[in-house]
């Protein structure tokens, strides 16, 4: 009966202190190796960029100004000339759509960039003096936590004039509280 070998320890003699099984990989190139093979983040994020590409320039190619009206194509199905159609006053909804991705993604980034700057510094700073700043700091999230967005967003779009500033600052007041408790956890 021949000894089996795969389960023996190494010989402590054999393994060199000096010796690396595999070269070191910084934090990003193993991200960046991670994300490479997940096929169905990849595909994300190329429906990603084409969307906003598309946001971005695509009212530029397009020979139809968003506002403007042509009377003789009013409420039209998809064609050559339009080809998502018109709506009820003639304005072609393909160009719509784009200005309207274009405003999307704006508002998007602008809020995620803030609630992630609001957010880091409310969590960091609790996280970091610890006690009784983190206590009270944290009593405030859970009531900030407490009262519905909706109800935040709602109020603040009657109180201050309906646009994209008012919805960016809703948001802003809104969505910090998660990424403050990341920030914070992180901390500790």
């Amino acid at each position: 009966m021949e000894k089996d070998t795969r389960y023996q320890p190494l010989d402590k003699a054999s393994i060199s202190a000096d010796q690396i099984s595999r070269p070191s990989v910084s934090y990003w190139k193993d991200a960046w190796r991670r994300f490479r093979r997940d096929k169905l983040a990849v595909f994300g994020l190329v429906m990603i960029l084409i969307v906003s590409l598309f946001a971005i320039f695509g009212p530029m190619f397009c020979p139809y100004a968003y506002d403007e009206a042509d009377f003789l194509s009013i409420a039209q199905w998809p064609s050559k000339a339009h080809w998502f159609g018109t709506d009820a006053l003639g304005r072609d909804l393909y160009v719509r759509v784009l200005y309207g991705a274009r405003i999307s993604l704006s508002i998007g980034v602008v809020a995620a960039l803030v609630n992630m700057v609001i957010g880091v510094l409310y969590g960091g700073i609790a996280g970091y003096f610890g006690g009784k700043v983190d206590m009270l700091m944290q009593r405030f999230l859970e009531i900030a936590n407490g009262i519905p967005r909706l109800v935040i967003v709602t109020l603040l779009l009657l109180v201050l004039q309906p646009g994209m500033i008012t919805i960016i600052f809703a948001l802003m007041l809104t969505e910090w509280v998660g990424m403050s408790r990341i920030a914070r956890a992180e901390m500790l």
